[in-house]
């Protein structure tokens, strides 16, 4: 005996209500067995309530106390899990579990252990209850019993001087805490009542618990119970959701107790919601950076703008597990957008929806406005007609559109779909946005050079058609200069040939004009221009051909160089057919379009070449040459203004006698 109280002196600084007696109260209060155990599992500091526990002298600890000693064999390998399980916890929440302990005397006892890491360190504060002298009660009772009603009223009456199975004090305790015998509630602290949104303690007493929670979790508590009693601790962490269907994330601590002979069950339940959403978004950024990063990476690797837009196509595709997607680019007019790669889509939709009039709802919310557009299939949401129509076409229920910009410019916009899901999660929807800001500059870094690869393209096959055109008409000078001696008629002719050869150039030059305006950064102002006099400008240019043409004065969106359309016809027309065609121009409009008709006698073209008539000036950098530039120029005119031009039989299905040019242009009322 006095062995032990040397010891006891000698090893006062182990002891923890001497160390400690000042910096938390639950030391004092407790009555637990209380250590701390070093990473190396040995106990290195304990109270006196633990020497009592274990029956060893104070000096025992010496150079530290294997932890693991004290516990059965069938419990060291689940000591173990606790133990670094805590040292891992990143919330560090206290943990209870139920041990068997086996004293220096060989007596065994079941103990409830909390525990928690000491912050800072990789050690482990250590409390335990022996419950080996908790009697069951063994008879049956009802929550409207005396006895029962009697914990409720000590539990009212004394309210946060209740002692916890753990040893430890409710008030002095964040966490909230629950008591339930025989299925109601007989003891709850403060916290508890503000996990639930209650104001009273008494609201909770005498109530069910299963009252409080959303059936979501109480059919995850009832898992817990074997015909309504507890087998055994548990601590895990979960998802609550509470009556109103608020949705928490927990620590809870599950496990028997005993009150008055009463089998009960106390939950100890930590609120780490903030904490968890924390760690959620700090995931979530960490997830759409790595996204990006692979997205941006694979663009900037890219040999080609076609393998750039493919490369975001599918790896947003990929990342998102999304199944379909669509980008679309602006067309230069500004008014339209053109599909530039697609994954999974129909191939009848991308037909059909080629390109689109960015102009009208809903596409101008997307492409001017530059909103976000999330089109979900739930049993709350209106669905607008349109986006029911796209959704059956390309075969998904719910897509995401999504403007691209650079800049605050939307140079166009990516759209995803899920064939079998109905909706977007708030990660899968901030991903996008951020992917559609991210993505911009690169693309239109993509653009920019593969429009100046073309318009290098252009400007050396125009330099190419001058020289030849200026050999040509060189050649043919000389040629009819040099004859001498020969027949009037025989001159005239070939002054004849000299003029047609010096307006073919001349609209070479026109068209030249036309084609370095829009290289060197024109602007596409379109403004209300007179058809009458773009006609009539043209008709001047070809005096010698025969045209027909009465005043319409309607007036259409274009610009300066609508005549060229006109004159770039009669000018083919003109090498076609030679001088004896004839050409009758009219007009007519139809809705909010103007169509203006070029009826040519003189020459026919196959059906092959009426369809093929402007089909290779829809492809990147086109072959141009002196016989197609102004078939080009008018192409170009036309969809800069936003409008369409057909070839067909001036007869229908009469290939033989003539040909027909139908010009549609956007009407503008002047008035």
């Amino acid at each position: 005996m006095d062995l032990n109280k040397k010891d006891k002196s000698e090893d006062s600084k182990l002891i923890f209500n001497r160390e400690y007696n000042s910096s938390n109260p639950v030391y004092d209060l407790s009555v637990g067995a209380n250590v701390v155990i070093d990473e190396k599992g040995k106990i290195i500091i304990a109270n006196e309530n633990f020497f009592s526990a274990i029956k060893k002298p104070y000096n025992c600890l010496g150079a530290g106390l294997p932890a693991k000693d004290l516990f059965s064999e069938n419990d060291r390998e689940r000591l173990s899990f606790f133990y670094h399980e805590r040292i891992k916890d990143p919330y560090n929440s206290p943990k209870t579990s139920v041990f068997e302990i086996t004293d220096s005397c060989g007596d065994k006892h079941d103990t409830t252990i909390t525990a928690v890491r000491i912050p800072g360190t990789k050690r482990i504060f250590l409390s335990g209850i022996d419950r080996t002298n908790f009697k069951q009660n063994e008879y049956s009772y009802s929550p409207e019993s005396g006895f029962f009603s009697d914990i409720i009223t000590e539990s009212l009456f004394y309210g946060e001087g209740f002692l916890l199975s753990d040893g430890s004090i409710p008030g002095q305790r964040k966490e909230s805490i629950i008591i339930t015998i025989g299925g109601r509630v007989a003891y709850a602290n403060k916290p508890a009542c503000r996990l639930f949104n209650l104001q009273e303690i008494g609201e909770l007493i005498g109530t069910r618990f299963f009252d409080h929670v959303h059936k979501k979790s109480e059919k995850k508590f009832e898992e817990l119970l074997i015909n309504g009693e507890l087998r055994k601790s548990v601590f895990f962490e979960t998802e609550l959701y509470l009556k109103n269907g608020k949705k928490l994330f927990v620590d809870l601590s599950v496990y028997p107790v005993s009150i008055k002979g009463l089998s009960g069950i106390q939950y100890v339940i930590s609120d780490i919601s903030e904490k968890k959403f924390r760690e959620i978004e700090a995931l979530s950024e960490k997830r759409q950076l790595e996204i990006i990063n692979a997205i941006l990476s694979n663009m900037i690797s890219s040999f080609s703008l076609g393998d750039m837009l493919t490369n975001l196509l599918d790896l947003t595709l990929n990342e998102l597990n999304f199944d379909l997607g669509i980008i679309y680019l602006k067309c230069e007019d500004g008014m339209k957008a053109e599909i530039s790669s697609v994954s999974g889509i129909p191939m009848h939709f991308v037909e059909k929806n080629k390109t689109i009039d960015i102009r009208s709802w809903p596409n101008n919310l997307i492409f001017y406005a530059g909103q976000p557009k999330f089109v979900e299939n739930l049993p709350e949401s209106h669905i607008s007609h349109p986006d029911i129509i796209f959704l059956e076409d390309i075969g998904a229920i719910s897509y995401a559109a999504l403007p691209l910009e650079s800049d605050g410019t939307i140079i166009g916009a990516i759209y995803v779909a899920k064939e079998f899901e109905g909706s977007f999660t708030s990660f899968e929807k901030n991903t996008l946005q951020l992917i559609s800001k991210e993505v911009g500059s690169l693309i239109l870094h993509g653009l920019l050079q593969e429009r100046l690869e073309k318009e290098c393209s252009e400007e050396k096959q125009c330099l190419r058609i001058i020289l030849d055109d200026i050999s040509e008409l060189n050649e043919e000078i000389f040629n009819s200069i040099s004859g001498t001696g020969i027949s009037a008629t025989f001159v005239s002719d070939n002054r004849g040939v000299l003029c047609d050869k010096i307006i073919h150039t001349r609209e070479i030059i026109h068209n030249l004009q036309v084609i370095d305006e829009k290289n060197s950064g024109y602007q596409n102002d379109l403004k209300p221009v007179c058809v009458d006099t773009s006609v009539h400008s043209s008709i001047f240019r070809y005096p010698n051909v025969e045209i027909k043409y009465e005043n319409c004065g309607y007036f259409v969106y274009a610009d300066d160089y609508l005549q060229e359309i006109f004159s770039n016809i009669i000018g083919y027309s003109l090498r076609k057919g030679g001088r004896n065609i004839r050409i009758a121009i009219s007009s007519e409009v139809c809705e909010d379009m103007v169509k203006i008709y070029l009826d040519v006698i003189g020459f026919n073209l196959l059906n092959e070449e009426k369809t093929l008539f402007f089909g290779d000036f829809e492809e990147d950098n086109p072959e141009l040459n002196s016989d197609n530039i102004s078939q080009y120029v008018v192409f170009l005119l036309v969809n800069r203004y936003g409008g369409e031009i057909n070839v067909l039989d001036r007869i229908s299905a009469d290939s033989f006698d003539g040909i027909l040019f139908e010009i549609k242009l956007h009407s503008c009322r002047i008035n």
